[in-house]
């Protein structure tokens, strides 16, 4: 008869496959929940972190309008303009579409149109020589810009949620210009960093924006 104390100790139970697929689905609804919870504190530092911009506070050689937007970006730069900062605004030259050859008044002319309204003399404005199609290419056209007029110091106006993007545009283009390059916010109205998420309007646009981010910072736009 064999001792009892001879015998193999049993080896703990393992957990049944069930078990298992239960425990990874409450962690997993635990995670959702908390996502779930502090969604809007989330959305809110998204909207900040994307609002990279700063108030000027300096007089600049120049300020660039970025194309689009033009509710926004045009009227910061004319308050610019009127505040003393600037002498030259700068405005983009979006590339033409169809409907500008068929007697369509361009985004530039637009722009123009809407710095007259706001009082910035004809002689204070001046566009860049390139037509462009993308952020990218006015970063571009922007550097050469200000290595052929030999500008010390620039000041580029777009809307908030847009300014992440162009400071890491101004980085990867070396515009930088030995740190004399400062991004302004443009604030959009019904589109704001701490509530865009309540509007469709506002999911949108921050969405399409956060595609345009991560296209940036792979380099892939």
């Amino acid at each position: 008869m064999n001792d009892a104390s001879t015998l193999p100790a049993e080896s703990p139970p393992k957990p049944s496959a069930l078990r298992k697929w239960l425990v990874r689905c409450g962690v997993c609804a635990a995670v959702l929940a908390a996502v779930w919870w502090s969604r809007a504190g989330l959305a809110h530092a998204w909207g900040d972190y994307l609002n990279a911009g700063r108030p000027l506070t300096q007089p600049v050689d120049v300020v660039f309008i970025l194309g689009g937007d033009l509710e926004t970006r045009p009227f910061v730069a004319a308050e610019i303009y009127r505040a003393g900062f600037v002498k030259k605004v700068l405005v983009s030259q979006p590339q033409l579409h169809s409907n500008d050859f068929l007697g369509g008044k361009t985004e530039g002319d637009l722009t123009l149109e809407v710095l007259d309204k706001l009082g910035v003399p004809e002689a204070a404005i001046e566009s860049l020589p390139i037509e462009v199609d993308s952020t990218r290419g006015e970063m571009v056209s922007l550097r050469k810009y200000i290595a052929e007029n030999n500008i010390g110091s620039v000041a580029i106006v777009s809307s908030d949620f847009h300014t992440r993007r162009i400071c890491w545009l101004v980085a990867q283009e070396s515009v930088d210009n030995n740190g004399q390059v400062i991004v302004v916010s443009a604030p959009v109205d019904g589109c704001r960093p701490h509530d865009w998420w309540r509007s469709e309007t506002g999911l949108g646009v921050y969405l399409l924006e956060t595609l345009k981010v991560a296209s940036v910072a792979l380099h892939l736009s």
